[in-house]
């Protein structure tokens, strides 16, 4: 190691140290705890938090998978033209991707009720509003994963097309198998969803 990485290393061990002497002297310990940070902020944000990542990742996957697919699909077309038509299916896979995110954001938003809101939140509160950030974040990745698949998948669909066309339907199944793991967390995402409207209705 260099004398300017012990330099570093040691100039952020001392600030840490005195940081924690300074809060622990002050009986202000409490403040390195997480908690209070993560309490301090509405519920209402976390579950906008689970729309964004909801949108946001399940675009992500979407435009993922019809640029790898998309790109073989032309690649391929170009020496078998036949294939072009035939294999939109995979693009059309890797869309309802998208439209997966923006479902279960919709899904959310409907439960953004006016007691998610309130000045004091209590526990129902803020576990609802964990619970729809959760969902959020479940739909948006598995999402992104599964575009990633479809596009991996409606490449590779593209290129054995463009070789042998009997392989076409075999290949597809494969790709219908790997787009249902959106749809399965869209489904966990209804269920968290679900359960936060009934906290708040308590």
């Amino acid at each position: 190691m260099s004398v300017r990485l012990y330099s570093v290393v040691s100039l952020i061990t001392a600030v840490f140290t005195v940081i924690v002497l300074y809060y622990l002297l002050t009986d202000q310990m409490y403040l390195i705890d997480p908690g209070w940070f993560i309490l301090s902020i509405q519920p209402t944000l976390y579950a906008n938090l689970g729309i964004a990542a909801s949108i946001t990742l399940s675009v992500t996957g979407a435009a993922w998978g019809i640029l790898t697919t998309g790109t073989s699909i032309l690649g391929g077309g170009v020496k078998a033209p036949r294939i072009r038509t035939k294999n939109l299916i995979s693009i059309i896979f890797c869309e309802a991707v998208a439209i997966y995110g923006i479902i279960m954001a919709i899904v959310i938003s409907n439960g953004l009720t006016a007691k998610l809101g309130i000045e004091n939140p209590g526990a129902p509160q803020y576990a609802a509003g964990f619970m729809m950030f959760g969902a959020g974040l479940i739909v948006g990745f598995s999402n992104l994963f599964c575009g990633i698949c479809v596009g991996i998948v409606g490449s590779g669909a593209a290129l054995a097309d463009a070789q042998n066309a009997s392989l076409f339907v075999k290949v597809l199944i494969i790709e219908i198998f790997g787009s249902a793991i959106g749809l399965f967390g869209v489904i966990v995402g209804i269920l968290m969803t679900g359960k936060a409207s009934t906290l708040l209705a308590q």
